[in-house]
């Protein structure tokens, strides 16, 4: 790195002119054409005198340094993008549940979780009963239907509600309603286990998921006095 020039000299310099000494002009020239952090500055009276001004700061970065520079930046943004978390099995598999269902294939929705139930997760139970439950037409007589229904019971049973948020349980039981399943299996797990914890769902819950959920048992005629009162209470 180039070196600053001294400014002692550059102050020594000033002080000369202002007193009216002569300087030799080719002095000066030879010493500060040999520096490469200044700027030669002539007076107007004949070049008799010279001022050299130091420049301040650092040397300005080189065109070569600046494309290294941009360069090397570029290949730290490459190497950021390539470190990008891939979406998990069960986001992945979400995406293609959500998907199935916007276009109301149903059979095809429920062929992921025949192929792939033992990676299935919480999220994925759920967004597949809301996406059921915004199709017209489902046979709840199919095979496939029948298994996924059953699947989820089960999951109920042995975890209980602690394995889902109250917005998935909002989301089910809203599913439950919307496609009259009141007297299966999975139902009456589900309702029973909502009554029985109904001060928990009620205190984390959202509005809209309490209300769903007040919504499924009220259109299915389910008594859940519990739930009720823990509504009104909070």
């Amino acid at each position: 790195m180039l070196s600053h020039y001294p400014r002692r000299t550059a102050v020594a310099v000033l002080k000369s002119l202002h007193s009216g000494t002569r300087t030799s002009s080719f002095s000066f020239l030879s010493t500060c054409c040999s520096r490469t952090d200044g700027l030669p500055l002539f007076t107007a009276a004949g070049h008799s005198r010279l001022i050299y001004i130091p420049l301040l700061g650092k040397p300005a970065a080189t065109l070569l340094d600046r494309r290294r520079s941009i360069s090397s930046s570029t290949t730290i943004l490459q190497a950021h993008a390539g470190r990008r978390k891939e979406p998990s099995p069960g986001a992945a598999r979400n995406k293609k549940i959500m998907r199935f269902g916007r276009k109301g294939k149903w059979e095809e929705m429920l062929l992921i979780h025949a192929k792939e139930k033992e990676g299935f997760d919480n999220v994925n139970y759920a967004t597949t009963m809301s996406q059921l439950g915004r199709i017209r037409f489902v046979d709840h007589r199919d095979p496939l239907f029948r298994a996924f229904l059953d699947d989820l019971g089960n999951q109920l049973e042995v975890r209980g509600l602690r394995w889902l948020q109250v917005q998935h349980v909002a989301n089910i039981m809203h599913a439950i309603a919307k496609m009259n399943l009141r007297n299966e299996r999975t139902s009456r797990i589900l309702f029973s286990q909502v009554e029985e914890h109904a001060e928990k769902i009620v205190k984390a819950g959202k509005p809209q998921h309490i209300s769903n959920t007040v919504w499924a048992c009220a259109t299915l005629d389910v008594e859940s006095p519990n739930l009720f009162a823990q509504v009104e209470k909070h």
